[in-house]
C-alpha cells in the first residue's frame, strides 16, 4: 500500500515531501520514497507497477516505481497549478490530474500530458467510471455563489460533456 505524506503546509508551503510503502501482509513500512514537498494524491497502475503522485506545492506529477521504490519520472501537468485528486484508465493507460481550472491527462506509456480538459474552478477532486469511459472532477468553485459543481468528461474524446450543479463544495469520493 502507497500512503502520501502531505503533512501540514506552513506559510513558506513546506510540509512533507514523502510517500510510506506499507506491507499488506505485516502493516509495516518497508520503505519511504522523497518525491517532492505536499504529495497530495494516489493513484496506482498494476500493469506497468507504477504509482502516480500528485505534488501539491510544485504542479507535477511523481511516477514511482513499485519494484524498485524510486522515482522513475516527474511530470509537469500545468504551471502554478495545485494538483489534488488523481485517477487511472487502465484499458487507455492515462492518468487524469486535477489542476487549477483543468484536467492533465497523461500517457503512462511517454509519462507526459498528452491533453487538458478545461473543468470548473477549484477542482478538488477526481474518479473515473470504467463501465462508462467517464470521469467525474468536484469544483469547489467557491465563489460568489457558494455552489460547487461537477463536471463530467468522456475519456473517449477527452472532453466535457456536461456540468452539474451540487451541493456546496463537492468533496471527492470513489465510484467503487
Amino acid at each position: 500500500m502507497f500512503v502520501a505524506n502531505y503533512g501540514k503546509l506552513n506559510l513558506a508551503n513546506t510540509g512533507s515531501d514523502t510517500v510510506s510503502v506499507i506491507s499488506d501482509s505485516n502493516d509495516t513500512v518497508v520503505a519511504t520514497i522523497t518525491v517532492g514537498s505536499g504529495p497530495s494524491a494516489i493513484a496506482y497502475d498494476s500493469g506497468k507497477g507504477e504509482v502516480f503522485v500528485t505534488i501539491y506545492t510544485s504542479g507535477t506529477v511523481s511516477v514511482v516505481s513499485d519494484s524498485s521504490n524510486t522515482v522513475v519520472a516527474n511530470v509537469n501537468v500545468e504551471s502554478l497549478s495545485a494538483p489534488l485528486g488523481v485517477a487511472y484508465d487502465s484499458v487507455k493507460g492515462e492518468v487524469f490530474v486535477d489542476n487549477s481550472g483543468t484536467v492533465s491527462v497523461i500517457s503512462d506509456t511517454s509519462n507526459a500530458v498528452v491533453a487538458s480538459v478545461p473543468v470548473g474552478s477549484g477542482p478538488v477532486g477526481i474518479a473515473f467510471d470504467s463501465a462508462k469511459d467517464e470521469l467525474f472532477v468536484a469544483n469547489s468553485d467557491i465563489g460568489e455563489n457558494l455552489a460547487g459543481t461537477v463536471t463530467v468528461i468522456s475519456d473517449s474524446t477527452s472532453s466535457s460533456t456536461s456540468s452539474l450543479t451540487s451541493a456546496p463544495t463537492p468533496t471527492q469520493q470513489s465510484l467503487n
